[in-house]
């Protein structure tokens, strides 16, 4: 009787060059907040800067994740604290070199640097007169500590969940000291029973591929892909995820059933046997 297939769980080490790659992220962080801070100040286009703002966020992560990656870092906890660390350091770095800005020359970046008392009582003094309009709208008070509160949300929450989904969820050979390549679409096929699909994938079963067929292109329904994550150095590791692609008028929305699913390396070698009869499927998402 096969056995269910265990899931991949992250060792919880951390490489000892850590905190050397942690200070490397934190320089580019303090980079991106002051080029993220001028950006906003002297933006003249109030709607702009939502866009501003989001090639902000995304940064962030992309700073946390070559953190996390260069790092080496597969302790889920730490990889959370790096996305932290990165976030407030953006959030109070950009405030520092925004209020000089607002306010004039009673007070300059390194002194708020220094002085989160004296931030705090200039964010609180910018509430109450207002900083923009929109719509010529004035936006001062509780809307503005929304909007504020949301942006706040978006710069520290986001690195956060960078940090956790990498560690969480990227295969690390342990053996090679490094992290996965990924294979995507490795099989695609149609499949008529979800419940039954899935259980059997759980347990390392592949006769379900008896009932399975190739798909002819383009696709015209839902269809199922299976997506391998392996060691590319000693290739004895090995993950297993499945992805629904759901049909939606002329695209195809991806939908994460099942990740991690660690797999030998013989079922690796029986699942690309079949590669030629379900082979990868390119589709635009």
């Amino acid at each position: 009787m096969l056995k269910t297939l265990n899931n991949y769980k992250p060792s919880g080490r951390v490489n000892p060059v850590a905190p050397l790659f942690l200070a490397v992220g934190l320089l580019l962080t303090l980079a991106l907040s002051f080029l993220y801070a001028y950006l906003i100040e002297n933006n003249p286009f109030i709607y702009l800067s939502l866009l501003i703002f989001a090639g902000f966020v995304i940064g962030l992560a992309m700073i946390t994740i070559f953190t996390v990656s260069f790092g080496k870092i597969r302790n889920v906890t730490v990889g959370i604290i790096i996305g932290l660390l990165t976030g407030l350091t953006a959030l109070y770095v950009s405030w520092a070199v925004m209020l000089p800005a607002i306010v004039g020359d009673m007070v300059n970046t390194r002194q708020l640097l220094t002085s989160p008392d004296q931030m705090w009582h200039l964010i609180n003094f910018i509430s109450r007169a207002g900083w923009y309009s929109i719509f010529g709208v004035e936006i001062h008070g509780f809307l503005l500590w929304l909007i504020w509160g949301l942006e706040a949300l978006g710069i520290v929450l986001v690195p956060i969940y960078s940090g956790y989904d990498r560690v969480k969820s990227h295969l690390f050979c342990e053996n090679c000291k490094t992290w996965s390549v990924e294979e995507n679409n490795f099989l695609c096929f149609y499949y008529p029973d979800k419940p039954l699909l899935l259980d059997q994938l759980q347990r390392g079963d592949l006769s379900f591929f008896q009932q399975a067929n190739a798909i002819e292109l383009p696709p015209e329904k839902n269809f199922y892909a299976l997506d391998i994550e392996k060691c590319e150095n000693c290739k004895n590791i090995f993950t297993l995820a499945l992805v629904e692609n759901e049909k939606d008028k002329d695209d195809f929305i991806k939908q994460l059933i099942i990740k991690g699913l660690l797999i030998d390396k013989t079922l690796y070698e029986q699942l690309r046997e079949k590669q030629p009869l379900f082979p990868a499927v390119s589709i635009n998402n």
